[in-house]
């Protein structure tokens, strides 16, 4: 941005949008011309007089309010302007033809240019000279400045420097479309990817952004491949959003993701980093649609209590606010439905298996053996035998597999296996096979038998 564009802004911030100006309409005799002296009452757009301090001014004689030939020009500098007024003699750098003075149908144009450095900026209408008012008033045209100021940086257009801790530059705005705002920037260039606005800080926030109602920060995009907001962090949150009584953050897309978020934690399951940390003591993530859908090219995991702190179980809730299904860090799982398998059968298509029930904790193995002269010694099979404890009392059942009538009955129980015997019914020891289905006590669940729910457990935190 040029110089130029600095004065346009600093003037639209601090110094004046309107000029308020008294005619004093009586003619000095000069040696080289005519002088008239000149006073006026700067004032910025709501009336209040503009900062102390010493002004510029360009006074401009033209033969009609619009148009026309100049007729006379001069420049006066370091005019002092206190409480908004100034004092001024037309003439006393570049003195009128008396001829000019006498003239009916002058207007005189105005343009002014603050205590900072830049350039001067015409204000419009042009003043009747001849008009019998007391006070003129200047305004801005359409309350913005036109003027354009074509320059060439490869650094920079504009430099605004507050070296004290207010603001480096503040704008104001009351334009109702979301098309104009306080502040516009735009990048134009034809490749490449420039940024139309761009914020930096060594400690704080690079861009903040505020609203009473509206959004705080609303970005679009027509890229197909590039998102409305990027954020990116070496150490911090790439995007942190947070807000009161709605969305902290919220994306949206027709095409693409609504929102994309990608971390530093892909090298562990443990670093503690992520693609997405949800703030707060109660992390939460609703959908008000009819579907949540999560999706996964390979495994979903969830980490119940990472800093094994505490007891923490997963949980599924209903509607009606009951919870129906719980896990908790030890693996235990709890349902108030049934637990069945779905089964497609060729003729009657898919249909439940339900699980057994029991009000004790049982691991059950079922094999085939044979007597040999009336006599089978079973052995448990060594992995189900490390998950039972067979040294409690545990169940056998054990069915003939002849084609005679045969007794069998387990004669002994041990924990490495039992003993079955079976006879003919004249007596004679048998040789026939057997099945046998053997029960016993689940390792470290011995003493569980009708526990009772933990309803504390199932109210959220």
């Amino acid at each position: 941005m040029s110089r130029k564009n600095l004065v346009v802004m600093l003037f639209v911030f601090f110094v004046t949008v309107m000029v308020t100006v008294s005619v004093v309409t009586a003619q000095t005799p000069a040696a080289s011309g005519v002088t008239r002296p000149y006073s006026g009452q700067l004032a910025d757009s709501s009336g209040q007089a503009v900062s102390d301090g010493l002004y510029d001014f360009i006074f401009t004689l033209y033969p009609s309010e619009k148009n026309g030939a100049v007729l006379w020009t001069e420049i006066q500098t370091g005019v002092n302007v206190k409480s908004g007024s100034m004092n001024v003699v037309l003439g006393q750098n570049m003195p009128m033809t008396k001829e000019l003075a006498d003239r009916q149908g002058l207007w005189l144009s105005v343009s002014v240019r603050g205590p900072q450095d830049g350039e001067f900026i015409l204000l419009n209408p042009r003043i009747d000279m001849n008009s019998t008012k007391e006070v003129s008033t200047l305004t801005c045209p359409h309350n913005h400045f036109t003027d354009y100021w074509p320059g060439e940086s490869s650094e920079y257009g504009l430099l605004i420097e507050n070296m004290s801790t207010g603001d480096g530059l503040r704008a104001y705005s009351q334009s109702t479309t979301w098309n104009y705002a306080a502040i516009f920037g735009a990048n134009i260039a034809a490749t490449g990817y420039g940024t139309g606005v761009y914020g930096f800080s060594d400690k704080g926030v690079g861009v903040y952004a505020n609203s009473n109602s509206g959004d705080g920060l609303e970005a679009t995009t027509a890229s197909n491949i590039k998102s409305a907001v990027y954020g990116h962090s070496v150490d911090g949150n790439g995007i942190w959003g947070i807000s009161t009584n709605r969305q902290g953050v919220h994306g949206g897309s027709t095409n693409n993701f609504g929102v994309e978020a990608t971390g530093g934690g892909d090298a562990s399951y443990s670093d503690l980093l992520g693609d997405l940390l949800i703030g707060g003591t109660r992390g939460e993530i609703f959908s008000f649609g009819n579907v949540m859908e999560l999706y996964s090219n390979g495994y979903m995991v969830i980490d119940l209590d990472n800093d094994n702190n505490s007891a923490n179980q997963f949980e599924i809730w209903n509607g009606l606010e009951t919870l129906v299904y719980k896990v908790d860090e030890s693996g235990n799982t709890t349902a108030t439905g049934t637990k069945s398998a779905s089964i497609n059968t060729p003729n009657f298509g898919q249909r439940l298996m339900y699980s057994v029930e029991s009000p004790e904790v049982w691991f059950e193995d079922i094999g085939t053996a044979h007597l040999e002269n009336g006599v089978a010694m079973v052995k448990f099979e060594t992995i189900f035998a490390e998950t039972v404890n067979a040294s409690l009392d545990y169940h056998v059942f054990v069915t003939p597999l002849c084609e005679y009538a045969v007794i069998l009955f387990v004669s002994e129980k041990t924990e490495e296996g039992f003993t079955v015997k079976g006879e003919t019914l004249d007596k004679q020891p048998s040789n026939c096979g057997f099945d046998y289905r053997v029960i016993a006590k689940r390792l470290g669940y011995e003493d569980d038998r009708l526990m009772p729910v933990d309803t504390t457990a199932n109210s959220r935190p």
